[in-house]
């Protein structure tokens, strides 16, 4: 067995074992104290006192585990430290049947627990960087900290149903102790790797998401975060709640049953998602489709608000049950691309940062849910809790696919724009490619490893390997049916891949970006990204990045439109306005423009000097190049330093 399934048996195990008991305690003391005080707000201050003290150690996470280093001991001791805490919820059972003293010391309890609880759960999230190696092994962690979460859901309302209907509640308290003493010792035998790995440069490849813009991330992030805290509350300070407004039902009986039902199913959610991992391929489009669904199906329950008791009860039961079944799968996935998205460090700043944004707002509107339910009725607070689902999850399915990206996708993908690079895929390369490649070549470097972006069919790829013969040549494009039309070269080696998102494993002598590749970048986030990708792949100072932009006073006309309209010399680098649409054959596009001063802005801030740069000469150039690329502007930049 290896090392990594070791440890994920054992964090699994230790994960449930702990969840069992306190997820018992928690649900048991739930509701024990609205069976004997039928007080919903009591109910909600135990939640809400259960979350509101660990704010603090969310809020300092990041510097928390950069002081503390041993991740099984912190485990261990916070383990230990919540056996002892429990003590005095134990002996005080012994000493008074006051339900109103037991309750109030219940929630103490409770509350101090939560703060321990997140210390737990922050070196829980920093652990998995030392006992996983790579995507895989993220992918396979988080989907085994959802089956140990749902299966100590599941397990912990069964035995509390047990416990409560069978014998002395304080018995729940020693289970509880029992769980965390065992988990605390398994915690501590974890095996884990000195350094932390770093899920952004690793194994790209199998990379679900790349990181994007700073409030593209946190949307995505704060978003996921709020689904997250709020999609639980159905089964628990809703729960309570939920039976208030019913009479045929009791909720000594009933309510555990129903945690029983909403568990089981989120545990066949996580199964489905270990089923799902090996055969969807496109990860992304499933979380959305998810995500979508999950933000549309709580209404549908509405249309039961108006039916007799028992219709009412189980179309509540069937939808809230689907809903903890689709939760299941998205929440592995989530946690997965949330570790993509952000390195070690930048994890636990979001990580905390995010939870105490979720803490505030799930405790704000579980107070608010209490009072609607408590002035007009539960099915306000449900339609409610509904619409924050939906924005959540519109949250998600706004930035968790680069739109802009797809739209330049479709556009190239396209039959007429592919017939027009067949066309040319033989020509070789043009005049002012030539120009450039023999400047590169007087310089006397040496050219082994070549990168072509925005490859096509494969014109500039074959071209330079008839000039390179012995040099390696990766082609890179986003386009599907224009790398299919490549013709079949074995010494190129043709990708399907985003060059923001390709490996920078390889390092190159000579990139190249032809036919005005650059322009199609719009975002500015983007942009940025490029020449920070551009420094990493060069091999060293005398590597060379070729590419071309639009030369945008190639004619009176347009120099009118960009200096008199537009006004480009007062607009800033990456203003909007540059960002302009065009459309061939019926279909749209967008491009970025940019002045010779905007270029020149962007390498100093990159470290890159010019060593060539030059125009096209439309009397000279092909026919044929002129139709697949407007008069553009050469750039032969390296790095500076």
């Amino acid at each position: 067995m290896t090392i990594f399934k070791k440890n994920s048996i054992n964090y699994t195990t230790s994960l449930a074992l702990s969840l069992i008991g306190s997820e018992a305690f928690k649900l048991g003391s739930s509701i024990f104290i609205y069976k004997f005080t039928g007080n919903l707000w009591l109910v909600t201050l135990l939640y809400l006192f259960i979350q509101l003290p660990s704010i603090l150690v969310y809020i300092f996470s990041s510097k928390i585990v950069q002081r503390i280093k041993n991740n099984k001991l912190v485990l261990l001791l916070s383990d230990l430290t919540s056996v002892i805490l429990l003590i005095p919820s134990l002996v005080i059972f012994f000493f008074t049947d006051n339900k109103s003293i037991l309750s109030l010391i219940l929630i103490i309890c409770s509350s101090i627990l939560g703060f321990i609880n997140a210390f737990r759960f922050v070196f829980l999230k920093n652990i998995v960087y030392f006992i996983t190696n790579n995507n895989e092994e993220l992918k396979t962690i988080n989907i085994a900290n959802s089956f140990a979460t749902s299966f100590g859901f599941l397990l912990s309302a069964i035995l509390s149903f047990f416990l409560f209907k069978n014998i002395q509640f304080y018995w729940l308290v020693v289970m509880n102790m029992i769980s965390y003493l065992i988990s605390g010792i398994l915690y501590f035998t974890l095996k884990v790797n000195k350094v932390a790995t770093n899920f952004q440069n690793n194994d790209q490849s199998k990379k679900i998401i790349t990181k994007r813009s700073v409030w593209k991330s946190w949307i995505f992030i704060l978003s996921g975060s709020l689904i997250i805290g709020i999609f639980l509350y159905p089964r628990t300070s809703g729960l309570s709640q939920f039976f208030s407004n019913i009479n045929s039902f009791k909720i000594d009986t009933w309510g555990f049953y129903l945690s029983i039902i909403f568990t089981t199913f989120s545990l066949l959610g996580v199964i489905a998602s270990f089923i799902a991992k090996k055969y969807i391929k496109n990860q992304i489009l499933f979380i959305l489709i998810i995500t979508i669904i999950m933000g549309i199906l709580n209404f549908v329950w509405l249309l039961f608000a108006s039916s007799n008791e028992n219709d009412y009860f189980i179309s509540y039961v069937i939808i809230t049950s689907i809903q903890q079944f689709l939760f299941s799968i998205f929440i592995s996935i989530f946690y997965t691309l949330s570790f993509q998205l952000f390195d070690n460090k930048g994890f636990h700043k979001q990580n905390g940062l995010s939870i105490v944004f979720r803490i505030i707002v799930t405790s704000i509107l579980t107070v608010f849910f209490t009072i609607l339910t408590t002035k007009l009725s539960y099915l306000y607070s449900f339609i409610l809790y509904s619409i924050i689902v939906v924005v959540s999850c519109l949250g998600i399915a706004l930035t968790i696919y680069d739109w802009k990206q797809i739209k330049t996708k479709r556009f190239y993908n396209n039959l007429k724009i592919l017939e027009e690079y067949k066309k040319v895929t033989n020509r070789g390369l043009s005049k002012s490619e030539v120009a450039a490649i023999d400047n590169v070549i007087k310089s006397v470097l040496e050219i082994n490893n070549i990168l072509d972006i925005g490859c096509g069919t494969g014109r500039v790829a074959i071209a330079l390997k008839n000039l390179f013969p012995t040099a390696q040549i990766d082609a890179i494009d986003i386009s599907k049916k224009l790398l299919s039309a490549a013709p079949e070269n074995k010494n190129i080696n043709f990708q399907l891949a985003n060059i923001l998102e390709y490996s920078e494993k390889s390092k190159y002598d000579l990139i190249i970006f032809s036919s005005n590749g650059l322009s199609n970048i719009t975002s500015k986030f983007d942009v940025k990204n490029l020449f920070k990708k551009i420094r990493i792949l060069l091999k060293d100072k005398k590597s060379r990045f070729i590419f071309t932009i639009h030369n945008i006073f190639a004619t009176d006309e347009e120099k009118n439109f960009w200096i008199n309209k537009i006004k480009i010399y007062e607009l800033k680098t990456f203003s909007n306005k540059k960002i302009q649409d065009y459309e061939i054959h019926g279909l749209k596009n967008k491009n970025r423009f940019y002045s010779h001063e905007d270029m020149i802005k962007i390498f100093n801030k990159y470290k890159f000097k010019i060593n060539n740069s030059f125009k096209t000469k439309t009397k000279i150039e092909e026919n044929w190049l002129l139709e697949l690329s407007s008069p553009c502007i050469f750039y032969d930049i390296s790095k500076a330093n």
